[in-house]
């Protein structure tokens, strides 16, 4: 991108635009002419009759025309040739009716935030859009990048607001939809489908998405989980926040080393109606997540041993306290259900975030980054004990079931401190 450099290069010259060097905020205009592209009338989206066009240039949504609508996914293709970016999304437009192939990115949304001091074709910042009825297929990275060019750090331009509708993403890399942005907000992903993916159908491992709902998705043949939500802001130990899975489906997601699903730890969040199946290879588990609602779940992966095939996490892990409490409804699972306190395992995820942002190192190496330090499981815990309680109702878990169970658990040590069984209370 810009002429050629790389995205480390990109990453210094915005940091030095953003400190008042006019050479470096000139540099980054793809070209000269740009400086006046706020003269320019917007003709709104670019109408991109049938047909098959080979790209071997990135198109850039910025300034003339700000979205693409194509006649139609398999009757409008975009053959991007070479490693690169198909489509970067500059400005605020929708995307829809089309089949994007090929590329590293099928469509990049990695620029500076619009706060930040850079020019700007450099921002990315897009609210209230639509990106409907298309069809990624064959790129080598990802389907779609929103967030920082380097996929190793955190950053680039908040995503606010934005719909996605009939999205299928297909052999497309290592991910279909990668985020690394710092904030994902009110965001929706209805009726998409996802195949043949490397590492994620959907990666969320840098922010903190709030208000995020996946509904009516598919996730197919993937060398790892289907969604992958195990992280969040390292900087505010904040985790992903009110997130919504409701009749969606996995088949055969997963490996050896990784869920078929990891929920991660998102707060105040409902994962229901839906079904995990992988039958044709061994995972680590079928679903590892915090859900505060998990409601018709069914859980049929083979494992290795005698694993467990759901693992469960509590929300106290983060910065501040919230609501506390799962409630598991009408789940059936073929093998047993545990419990796990695994916040602080891939920490190793921020080290190049926290070097670009320069914050201190602490003696671990990460700042003091530490995301299981809730008061509300340690000093402010309930005097009772019960810091992680889970209402157990109509649930299977291979031979072990529960009518109507209410659970003390201390998930660190992946035991049941107390049962009270209401199912047998008169």
């Amino acid at each position: 991108m810009y002429g050629g450099r790389t995205a480390a290069e990109v990453e210094k010259l915005i940091e030095a635009a953003r400190k008042g060097d006019e050479a470096a905020y000139d540099a980054l205009h793809p070209h000269a002419d740009l400086k006046h592209r706020n003269k320019r009338i917007s003709l709104g989206a670019l109408q991109i009759p049938k047909g098959t066009f080979r790209l071997t240039r990135t198109l850039w949504l910025c300034g003339v025309h700000t979205g693409i609508i194509g006649a139609g996914p398999g009757r409008t293709v975009l053959r991007f040739e070479g490693d690169m970016v198909g489509i970067r999304q500059i400005e605020r437009g929708p995307i829809g009716n089309l089949t994007i192939e090929g590329g590293r990115v099928g469509i990049a949304i990695t620029g500076a935030d619009h706060h930040d001091h850079v020019p700007p074709l450099a921002k990315s910042y897009i609210a209230g859009q639509d990106y409907f009825n298309l069809e990624f297929k064959n790129q080598t990275f990802a389907g779609m990048h929103i967030g920082n060019d380097d996929p190793t750090r955190m950053g680039g331009a908040e995503f606010d607001q934005n719909k996605f509708v009939n999205l299928r993403f297909v052999n497309t890399g290592e991910y279909g939809i990668y985020f690394n942005n710092n904030m994902l907000d009110k965001w929706l992903l209805l009726n998409a489908e996802f195949e043949g993916q490397k590492k994620a159908g959907v990666s969320i491992k840098f922010n903190n998405l709030i208000h995020g709902g996946l509904y009516n998705c598919s996730f197919r043949n993937i060398d790892g989980p289907g969604i992958d939500f195990m992280g969040g802001n390292p900087f505010l130990a904040f985790r992903p926040y009110i997130v919504m899975v409701d009749q969606c489906e996995f088949r055969e997601c997963g490996s050896e080393t990784s869920p078929a699903v990891d929920f991660g730890y998102c707060e105040l969040s409902a994962f229901l109606r839906t079904s995990i199946i992988t039958t044709g290879k061994t995972v680590r588990a079928g679903f590892i997540g915090a859900p505060q609602h998990m409601e018709g779940v069914n859980i049929n992966v083979r494992t290795a041993g005698p694993s467990p095939v759901l693992l469960l996490r509590a929300v106290r892990h983060g910065a501040t306290a919230r609501a506390n409490g799962h409630i598991l409804r009408d789940i059936e699972a073929n093998g047993d259900v545990a419990w796990v306190n695994d916040a602080n395992s891939q920490n190793e995820l921020y080290r190049r975030t926290f070097e670009v942002y320069q914050k201190p190192m602490g003696s671990d190496g990460f700042g003091g980054l530490k995301w299981d330090v809730n008061p509300a499981g340690g000093e402010l815990a309930p005097t009772n004990g019960w810091s992680h309680p889970y209402l157990l109702y109509k649930c299977s878990f291979g031979d072990r079931k529960f009518a109507y169970s209410l659970l003390n658990v201390d998930v660190d040590h992946n035991s049941i401190m107390q049962e009270v069984r209401l199912s047998e209370k008169r």
